[in-house]
């Protein structure tokens, strides 16, 4: 047992700058202080993301082959995963189209790169990125149509981050020379990316209800089950390497992202609050669970 204590201990020390961040904004939140997360997630999303998939994907020491691994991986285990929730959701006559983006995306974003970049380091962050870009795309246009008939955002705000990463890796595959100046200002401005990312995360929580909490809690559940479940059968069918695979199945065991609670707010109004809550438990969950939940897949996968 004491054994345990001390991994968990120190394997939290890990996810300790996460906490902090995302801290801030939850404090924040709770505040009179403004905060425009409308103006913040636009800053990311057209900004920061690109410049920072752009910059660590042209550098990193991962090549084109590993890359195009994970792209691969990243949709089969989002396909599996979407599978497992739509079965379980009609199992449990739950509404499937109300809640299915909700339990098969998860938050790569706010949670998903920094813990991927503390757990595994640059090479984390690179594969990290790659499957953000993807979720992100897939999240936005096939998520969004399960939700309604209507589509969300616009065209270029859809394509921006998955076209930031095919440029990056096109580039890099090419050995296209990009000015040194270039690449400095690019990871500059992206670095602001992880951070503002986290204290969205923090403000979103703070000011999240807590109604529907038993069907919140349902959903919560499905979300990392099904995420690692799906993660794992799919890195075992396409034979994923091991620290690809743990990076991947780290990935999709992340919890509801808050982008799914925004969207079922907007266009699934009666469903709101259940979103509220899955968002609330399953980041309280993960966070609780992730310490041990890194050292197993570190044990197991490299």
């Amino acid at each position: 047992m004491p054994d345990v204590f001390s991994l968990y201990v120190s394997a939290l020390s890990s996810i300790a700058p996460l906490v902090m961040c995302g801290g801030i904004g939850f404090m924040w939140g709770k505040s009179t202080l403004r905060f425009d997360i409308a103006f913040i997630s636009t800053l990311v999303t057209l900004v920061g993301v690109p410049a920072l998939i752009f910059h660590t994907l042209y550098t990193t020491a991962i090549d084109t082959e590993a890359l195009l691994d994970i792209g691969l991986s990243t949709v089969v285990a989002l396909v599996v995963t979407a599978i497992l929730c739509a079965a379980t959701l009609k199992a449990f006559k739950m509404s499937v189209r109300a809640n299915m983006q909700l339990v098969t995306f998860p938050n790569s974003g706010n949670l998903g790169l920094p813990l991927s970049t503390l757990a595994f380091g640059p090479i984390g962050l690179s594969a990290a990125l790659v499957f953000f870009a993807i979720c992100t795309f897939l999240h936005n246009t096939v998520g969004v149509r399960t939700l309604t008939d209507k589509q969300s955002g616009s065209k270029s705000t859809q394509f921006i981050v998955i076209g930031a990463a095919l440029i990056a890796i096109l580039a890099k595959s090419l050995s296209v020379p990009v000015p040194e100046w270039t690449l400095d200002g690019l990871g500059l401005i992206g670095s602001i990316t992880v951070p503002l990312m986290l204290f969205s995360l923090g403000y979103s929580l703070a000011n999240i209800s807590s109604e529907g909490m038993q069907s919140g809690s349902f959903m919560a559940v499905l979300r990392l089950a099904a995420g690692c479940i799906g993660a794992v059968l799919a890195c075992w069918l396409l034979g994923t390497p091991g620290l690809l695979a743990a990076i991947i199945i780290l990935q999709m065991t992340m919890p509801c992202a808050v982008l799914s609670y925004m969207y079922v707010s907007h266009f699934q109004p009666d469903q709101k609050h259940i979103a509220a809550s899955a968002v609330l438990v399953s980041t309280v969950i993960f966070l609780l669970a992730s310490p041990l939940f890194i050292a197993a897949l570190q044990h197991f996968y490299l």
